[in-house]
């Protein structure tokens, strides 16, 4: 003997198949109940008609008639029974076969209906309505999607709630600032580079911010063309570090390159992918604490990867998940870092999984942090050259 395991849920039939055989049962039930209640209605009003004939009763005129009856009376009779029989057959099968057909049609209409007055909801705004379970598996699933995506529409929401909240904080600060100069200006303050260079400090600041929000949003809304194309990733790694030399000295920052794959080729955006590393590398540089900054290259399967080390404080655990957040830091204090928006890294992930690859990020605290991303390399399966601009969505 065998026994079905608990716990495992048998499949079920469809719902197209479910009501093919409910239309079946109906059609079934329909011949049965007809034949059934015409034969017995039939029988029992035949006989009552042939004994009343016999004893010379004519029933629709109640009266006694005659005595004698012949084959055309007994016809005659058959007749009307029969008719009677089947009327009366076909009026309780269309009304017991409508009482059936209401209580399926309202098991389908009543979750349906509760599926519209969620949508109605949400979409009034109202994002916290949530659709009920049904019994129908079908309808059921729809629930669970149209929930899903309630709980999405929610979750936009108020990402887009703190995005608001981020960037009216974000602009407040340089806007404070410049403002606070030109107050200064009015009282007869005279210009001097001391105060004009604080300013367009600021001014440089909110450029990056408004370059990097329409950067984003197209990033985010799927409107950013990529030009991918294949091409060798470390002379494009080399100029950008080559960009960073000044900038390392300053910082008293040493920056270096760790191997070195000459003849691999991606399959990807150039300008993004420089993009890509001018973020993180400069995001190294800025938080290497006199230390260094090294670049790591190397190919595994069908993947090249790079990552960008620095021997800065490093990145709590519990803030780990929050890196590629919009306008996110850790300390709030770098707020105040020229061309420091705080979305690069949110650009920089986008960019990466935008060209089918990946980034992570590993850190501990004083002992710095490990930016790693892959791009896929370039294979025959893919177009060596891609002269047309590829939109690709997000």
């Amino acid at each position: 003997m065998t026994h079905s395991k608990p716990g495992v849920r048998r499949p079920s039939l469809n719902l197209r198949m479910r009501l093919l055989l409910s239309h079946i049962l109906v059609g079934a039930l329909s011949v049965g109940l007809i034949t059934a209640i015409s034969h017995f209605y039939k029988s029992f009003a035949f006989t009552r008609e042939v004994y009343h004939l016999q004893q010379g009763i004519d029933l629709e005129k109640g009266i006694r008639e005659r005595e004698a009856f012949s084959n055309q009376d007994i016809l005659t009779r058959f007749h009307r029974v029969n008719n009677q029989g089947t009327l009366f057959s076909v009026a309780i099968t269309v009304l017991s076969l409508t009482a059936w057909g209401c209580t399926v049609g309202q098991l389908i209409v009543c979750p349906l209906g509760k599926i519209e007055w969620a949508v109605r909801q949400a979409a009034a705004g109202d994002l916290a309505t949530r659709v009920p379970s049904s019994s129908i598996p079908e309808i059921h699933r729809l629930s669970l999607s149209i929930n899903s995506l309630i709980a999405s529409l929610h979750g936009v929401e108020e990402r887009r709630q703190e995005l608001m909240a981020d960037l009216a904080h974000e602009l407040r600060t340089p806007m404070t600032v410049i403002y606070g100069y030109v107050e200064m200006f009015e009282d007869g303050l005279a210009v001097s580079p001391e105060i004009t260079q604080p300013m367009l400090t600021e001014m440089e600041r909110l450029e990056h911010l408004i370059a990097d929000m329409l950067e984003l949003s197209k990033v985010e809304a799927g409107h950013l063309p990529l030009y991918l194309e294949s091409f060798q990733p470390v002379p494009v790694l080399r100029d950008v570090l080559q960009m960073f030399r000044e900038q390392a000295v300053l910082a008293n920052c040493q920056l270096q390159m760790v191997g070195s794959d000459e003849d691999s080729e991606i399959f990807a955006d150039r300008d993004r992918f420089k993009q890509i590393l001018i973020n993180l590398v400069g995001n190294a540089i800025a938080h290497a604490a006199s230390g260094t900054v090294t670049v790591h290259l190397w190919t595994q399967a069908n993947a090249f990867w790079v990552a960008v080390t620095d021997t800065g404080e490093g990145i709590a655990p519990e803030n780990l998940p929050r890196v590629f957040e919009r306008f996110w830091r850790g300390d709030r204090s770098r707020n105040v870092k020229a061309g420091s928006s705080g979305i690069g890294l949110a650009i920089t992930q986008r960019l990466v999984e935008l060209q089918g690859g990946h980034i992570e990020v590993a850190s501990e605290l004083g002992n710095g942090t490990t930016f790693r991303f892959w791009l896929p390399i370039s294979t025959p399966e893919r177009p060596q050259d891609a002269t047309l601009p590829q939109c690709v969505s997000g």
